[in-house]
């Protein structure tokens, strides 16, 4: 007689491939599942990358992502089930791919106009395409025109109206948003210098010919 003995095999799912933000610094990797008898679970990277685990024997580890990974905008993560032995069946692996979105950022803006004088301001950002939302608060002066919350471009009238013809300065905070991730939020700073308005004294002056005149200019900046 001949006796044969079936072992069970295992399986291993690492999960669907992924995307994430730049500004998530690790994942949860909740859907990797396996089945059959589990001797030994081992998560391994490529050698390329240089995130860590924070239990590579874990079904369902964090990975926190290493900067080498952020540059390169992916990383592999490999997921091998060792059967219980003694077994005929081997091991198993499967891999998920997880991108990274680039960062998305700018450095900050600044502006000088005179009251009364219209923005057109573009927002940009690194990552092309990306769109823009942003809110604006007034630093120093009184300010009438700015828009508390917006986005796209920038269209506002600013009007400076300091009691002691004064500048002002209108901050817009803007963020950028591209592939579903807000990027980092960067300033534009706006300087409103008040109109001069020039006053004479006299209003009015009559006098002869190659006579000096005596008018007193004076301006309320």
């Amino acid at each position: 007689s001949q006796y044969i003995v079936f072992n069970e095999p295992v399986t291993a799912f690492a999960g669907n491939d992924v995307s994430v933000c730049f500004s998530d610094n690790n994942i949860l990797l909740s859907n990797a599942a396996s089945t059959g008898p589990i001797g030994t679970i081992n998560w391994t990277r490529l050698p390329s990358s240089n995130g860590t685990f924070n239990n590579a024997s874990n079904l369902n580890p964090t990975y926190t992502f290493g900067a080498t990974e952020r540059t390169a905008g992916f990383v592999n993560l490999r997921l091998q089930i060792t059967p219980i032995a003694p077994t005929a069946c081997p091991s198993v692996s499967d891999t998920i791919r997880i991108t990274i979105h680039p960062r998305n950022f700018k450095s900050n803006d600044s502006l000088r106009i005179c009251s009364g004088a219209t923005l057109n301001y573009t927002p940009t950002s690194s990552v092309l395409g990306s769109t823009f939302t942003y809110t604006s608060s007034v630093l120093y002066g009184t300010v009438t025109g700015n828009t508390a919350n917006g986005s796209g471009n920038i269209t506002d009238n600013l009007v400076c109206t300091t009691p002691t013809n004064d500048s002002a300065v209108v901050q817009y905070n803007i963020i950028p948003f591209a592939n579903g991730c807000p990027g980092e939020a960067y300033t534009f700073k706006v300087t409103i210098y008040p109109v001069a308005t020039i006053n004479t004294n006299p209003l009015a002056q009559a006098i002869c010919s190659f006579n000096p005149t005596n008018i007193g200019l004076t301006s309320n900046v």
